[in-house]
């Protein structure tokens, strides 16, 4: 069994950071890792990152999906097209999961962002969490639902219900 307790630490810079001690009594060691603001920063901007890579494989996926539709599975038998389809949508659940993991370990982090003192906050940390509580994330949050969502309908419609006129899209 461990004990546990937080030092909060003032820098004379003005910045703050917490240590997390843990003590283990049988074995006289203590652990004691520090989050700085910093830290907590990268951490998030390090987050977005992530979920932006993720964004970009699935409109990769996506792209490659309308190029397979329009040269092959256009006239594939129906079995085919169950099958793609849901290989299609199990990379995008493992996608869309790992960008759920990202989302919620950003929110853990703005809750620690906005756990500190805010009179001993650095000018970066205000304007990141200013952005943050702005109409731009949330409009972004919400493109990337959407987005998602959009994805997944305009595959399903163009494997089973579009109909390629050949005519019309080769001449």
């Amino acid at each position: 069994m461990s004990s546990s307790f937080v030092i909060r630490h003032f820098h004379s810079s003005g910045a703050y950071s917490a240590v997390l001690l843990s003590v283990v009594p049988w074995s006289c060691r203590i652990v004691a890792p520090t989050v700085s603001e910093l830290d907590l920063l990268n951490l998030a901007r390090s987050t977005t990152e992530h979920q932006v890579t993720w964004f970009a494989q699935m409109i990769t996926i996506n792209f490659g999906m309308v190029v397979a539709i329009y040269y092959f599975l256009h006239g594939a038998k129906l079995a085919l097209k169950i099958f793609t389809f849901f290989a299609y949508s199990v990379g995008m659940m493992v996608l869309l999961g790992e960008m759920l993991v990202e989302a919620n370990i950003k929110e853990g982090v703005n809750e620690a962002l906005r756990a500190l003192p805010a009179e001993h906050l650095s000018r970066p940390i205000v304007r990141y969490l200013a952005v943050y509580d702005s109409w731009l994330t949330l409009t972004t949050r919400i493109t990337f639902n959407l987005s998602i969502w959009l994805f997944w309908f305009a595959m399903c419609y163009l494997l089973f219900f579009w109909k390629r006129d050949s005519k019309q899209l080769d001449s």
